[in-house]
């Protein structure tokens, strides 16, 4: 007698059966959302990390500290004496906008032309990784583990509310945590997938037949891929009476069509027959659909929060020494 089967390895293994050498692989894991890319408000800020940025800044306020330090030491007067122009230079260099004029002291020429070739260089690399998001977006970070469906704030759910049964005896701690998020479906699957921080459950067959999608929408399908982290991995293989004749026989033949790659070939040959083209796409990181849309005012939005940031200091500053300026006089008079 043979039985085709899936090997549930349990505490206490079933009396007169033993199993074939598995044939192929079933994993149980979720379909989770794709990675969505960024908003073109953060372009700006992404080319430099977060810590390349502090280094930038503390480095542009040190380097107008020792231009103003070194002309207070200099015998002779300078513009940069004044610690404003100090600071205006040297956003001006960083910038790219123009060199200003070079003073008569050698040293502070030196401080001058050296920064400039530092802000060369510098804008050089922001301008090439800037135009490189414009062209090819980040996106978000992938979700490979269950770690990532907590943190991602994803939830979960089944038409039954008993289905989540299986992770009751998980020992896995993160697995008992996104349990608790299971939400029951009442026909919205659908509405879920589409709003992006929805999963759900499926099982995989050697990495190419992907359960529970067939009655899927083209549309959520494209917004979907398999968590590459499994929940339970089964193996498949043959059932056969304890102590078989044929399971030497059995055994050899599967090994031989596994080496031979005829096993796989059917599998393929087989989704292929049945018209699943589609669950190529669950094993892709980005959507297959790829919208080609011009260039924004989104794309410069950072831009002008930088600008307004600078109105904003401007008016500060403006306000600042009219109240001086008033108070000044006052004591004058």
């Amino acid at each position: 007698m043979l039985q085709l089967c899936s090997m549930f390895l349990t505490a206490k293994s079933l009396q007169g059966l033993e199993h074939s050498t598995p044939w192929s692989r079933l994993t149980a894991t979720f379909l989770v959302p794709k990675p969505q890319p960024l908003s073109r408000v953060l372009l700006m800020y992404l080319p430099l990390e977060f810590w390349t940025w502090i280094i930038l800044l503390n480095t542009f306020l040190s380097f107008s500290l020792v231009l103003h330090a070194t002309a207070k030491l200099l015998p002779f007067s300078s513009r940069y004496q004044s610690i404003h122009i100090c600071f205006l230079d040297a956003s001006r260099i960083l910038l790219l906008n123009s060199l200003p004029k070079l003073p008569r002291q050698t040293a502070l020429r030196y401080l001058l032309v050296g920064w400039a070739f530092f802000s060369l260089l510098t804008t050089s690399v922001y301008s090439s990784g800037f135009t490189s998001l414009l062209t090819s977006p980040l996106y978000s970070h992938p979700i490979d583990t269950i770690q990532d469906l907590l943190d991602q704030n994803i939830y979960w759910g089944e038409p039954v509310s008993s289905f989540n049964y299986i992770f009751t005896n998980s020992d896995n701690r993160k697995l008992q945590i996104f349990k608790n998020r299971f939400k029951i479906e009442r026909g919205d699957r659908e509405k879920r997938i589409l709003e992006g921080n929805y999963a759900t459950f499926c099982k995989v067959l050697s990495n190419t037949f992907v359960t529970e999608s067939e009655k899927l929408s083209p549309r959520a399908r494209q917004t979907l891929r398999v968590m590459k982290e499994p929940m339970f991995t089964f193996y498949i293989g043959i059932g056969l009476r304890e102590n078989s004749p044929y399971k030497v026989y059995i055994d050899s033949t599967i090994t031989r069509l596994e080496q031979a790659g005829i096993t796989d070939f059917w599998q393929h040959f087989i989704i292929h027959k049945l018209g699943f083209h589609y669950m190529n796409t669950f094993f892709s990181l980005q959507s297959d659909v790829v919208h080609r849309k011009p260039l924004t005012l989104n794309s410069l939005q950072g831009a002008f929060c930088f600008f307004i940031i600078g109105l904003i200091i401007a008016s500060f500053v403006l306000i600042s020494e009219v109240v001086m300026h008033n108070f000044h006089n006052e004591h004058v008079n």
